[in-house]
């Protein structure tokens, strides 16, 4: 039964898509978001925007990425570490 519980888990950890939380700066504080990786994203939709950071820069393609594709809700600070938005 223990065997049978790790090898599902495995399974499930494989399966999975985890993300990253970064933080960027910017000119007027940072930002905290998650990332997925690119190659772990999924299919890329050819009519869609994708907006991602390589090199602690943000980038926005259409039809894909080159790079850790920013997922999820992300939180803008001010530089004192007050929360804006």
């Amino acid at each position: 039964m223990l065997r049978l519980f790790a090898l599902l888990c495995s399974i499930h950890g494989l399966l999975m898509v985890r993300g990253q939380t970064i933080r960027l700066a910017t000119e007027d504080g940072y930002i905290t978001t998650t990332t997925r990786d690119a190659r772990k994203a999924g299919d890329f939709k050819p009519d869609r925007t994708y907006h991602w950071v390589r090199a602690q820069q943000v980038f926005s393609t259409q039809g894909g990425a080159s790079g850790d594709v920013l997922h999820g809700p992300f939180l803008a600070y001010h530089p004192n570490g007050q929360l804006k938005e």
